[in-house]
């Protein structure tokens, strides 16, 4: 398989490692310590912004280039997502009646 230039699931599960152990560390951490200390705007506008600046990276990298090219764009977009993700669904709970808090919640 590697002659062909394939990989195998595990070492593509690997290789996105950056991205969704990012995502995983930072989620938890914007959820329990930085809604509180920053806010939810400032979040919510960081983590666009980072995705944005992660997909500028991994679109100046091309085909041909190497996995050491690509794992920083993929550790930034992790943050980014990281940062977006807890403070948008509180954001969306929070901003329904209390009697559908349940239903907000669900529909994430």
């Amino acid at each position: 398989m590697e002659r062909m230039g394939l990989t195998s699931p595990l070492d593509v599960g690997v290789r996105l490692l950056p991205l969704f152990g990012t995502f995983l560390l930072v989620t938890v951490v914007a959820a329990r310590v930085l809604v509180r200390r920053v806010g939810l705007t400032s979040l919510i506008t960081a983590g666009p912004v980072l995705i944005g600046a992660a997909s500028l990276a991994l679109l100046a990298t091309d085909a041909s280039g190497s996995y050491g090219a690509m794992w920083p764009g993929l550790l930034v977009a992790g943050m980014g997502a990281g940062l977006l993700t807890a403070p948008s669904t509180a954001a969306a709970v929070n901003g329904v009646p209390p009697q559908q808090e349940g239903m907000a919640a669900a529909q994430r």
